[in-house]
């Protein structure tokens, strides 16, 4: 199995050590919690079976923990499971099974309790920037009975070189968890993994704008009511962070008091349109070009003119309100103390009655015009996530290491009689999949 001890960024002279289980053979992450195949787990998902491997896990992780309070090591922050947004040890402990889960994950955290008793629990999921289903994930767990743990931790990892929108998704989960769990409680956020070099350097983000983005983060933490913001790791800093074995600019990102690094500012934004029809309830994404291409500070500031009209979010996604039309502007951000040139560029909206057609095809208006089927097998959902193709929602889709049998749905009326093509993208690792569209009748 694959415990990692790791001694996160601390003051001089202090040593801080974070210990992850993973109980897993290999990595364990959103997409892969396979049980310890010592341990024998099947596919029996009844509750005795949960009750013999929460016995095993528990004896697992106490040994392990005493053998570390032996040596003279006392862990800071200890996690039960890595990633673990569907549950673990699948089937057996996955999110559909919550009996079995909130057993299996209770077991585990009191094995270190008793162990290490000043050790901090924490309880991580991916996807930071996913309020609604960070919110609703804790919720589910401490309805499951899963109560004693100190420190929801999430992982951040943005995709695109402009953080501003993912930074303002991450606030909002920030803002939510807080009020609804920290507050009045011992309990804290903590960031546990975070990575500029997922930003994709050749085709994304810089090395500095990745320092930008963290420094953007440990701001955000620091803003916390309460001091609830316990801090921020780097996922294996050494490893992606380093050239000719130094370290690169994004590990100053985590000196106190670090400042955002703007030596090559923005010279000019530029649409790649003056104009855009669309209708009510459709939405759009207006796409920015900057100059220079790959300026260090990106955050940009959207509005409407008239949102009765339509409304503009964080990402240039563009939502049709009412019939008229608009002018969206976008402006690059000005500074603190507005210390950088500001410039601004323009888009015409038109927005024109609803035709009959596919409606939300985009997701970007969340579960509107679409239903899932009854019967379901595996577990969907539509929410706002880290990885779409574009805009800022999609369908998500798991079974864990089970089948899966997933439909959804939407009624369409008013259409002329004739062929209709319906295209859709699809994206996933480590299993097959097929996309079916089945065609109906037309009703007028």
């Amino acid at each position: 199995m694959r415990p990692l001890l790791a001694p996160p960024i601390a003051p001089k002279g202090h040593s801080f050590y974070f210990l992850y289980f993973h109980y897993a053979d290999s990595w364990a992450d959103p997409g892969n919690q396979t049980p310890p195949a010592a341990w024998g787990v099947t596919d029996d998902v009844s509750f005795e079976e949960a009750q013999r491997v929460a016995a095993l896990l528990y004896g697992y992780t106490k040994d392990f923990m005493e053998r570390l309070t032996a040596a003279g090591v006392t862990a800071e922050w200890v996690q039960i499971g890595n990633e673990i947004n569907s549950g673990l040890l699948w089937p057996l402990g996955s999110t559909s099974n919550m009996e079995n889960f909130a057993l299996i994950t209770n077991e585990g955290i009191r094995a270190v309790r008793e162990t290490s008793p000043d050790s901090k629990i924490i309880i991580h999921r991916s996807s930071g920037g996913e309020t609604d289903n960070c919110v609703n994930y804790y919720q589910n767990l401490i309805n499951a009975g899963v109560t004693d743990f100190d420190v929801m931790g999430l992982s951040f990892y943005p995709y695109e070189m402009d953080a501003s929108y993912a930074l303002e998704c991450l606030e909002n989960t920030f803002t939510r968890l807080y009020e609804q769990f920290c507050k009045d409680t011992d309990r804290e956020i903590m960031v546990v993994e975070i990575g500029s070099n997922y930003m994709q350097y050749d085709g994304g983000a810089t090395r500095t704008q990745g320092h930008n983005m963290i420094v953007n983060v440990i701001k955000l933490l620091d803003a916390i009511p309460d001091g609830k913001g316990a801090g921020c790791l780097y996922w294996e800093i050494q490893n992606y962070e380093y050239v000719d074995q130094r370290p690169t600019i994004v590990w100053s990102a985590f000196t106190p008091g670090e400042n955002l690094i703007n030596t090559i500012p923005v010279t000019g934004l530029a649409l790649d349109t003056d104009s855009v029809e669309m209708e009510i309830n459709d939405a759009k994404a207006l796409n920015l070009t900057y100059s220079p291409t790959k300026p260090d500070i990106t955050k940009l500031i959207w509005t409407s003119s008239n949102e009765n009209v339509a409304t503009v979010n964080s990402r240039g996604m563009v939502f049709g309100v009412g019939e008229g039309t608009a002018t969206i502007t976008v402006s690059n951000y000005a500074g603190e103390n507005n210390e950088y040139t500001v410039y601004t560029t323009t888009c015409q909206v038109t927005v024109n009655a609803a035709t009959a057609g596919l409606k939300n095809g985009g997701f970007e208006l969340g579960n509107e015009y679409w239903t899932f089927a009854e019967g379901n097998q595996g577990t969907a959902k539509i929410s706002n996530s880290d990885n779409t193709l574009d805009g800022s929602w999609s369908l998500h889709y798991s079974g864990g290491n089970a089948n899966m049998n997933i439909s959804f749905y939407q009624d369409i009326t008013g259409l002329i009689p004739g062929v209709y093509k319906l295209s859709a993208r699809v994206m996933g690792d480590n299993i097959s999949r097929r996309c079916i569209v089945r065609r109906t009748s037309c009703l007028r």
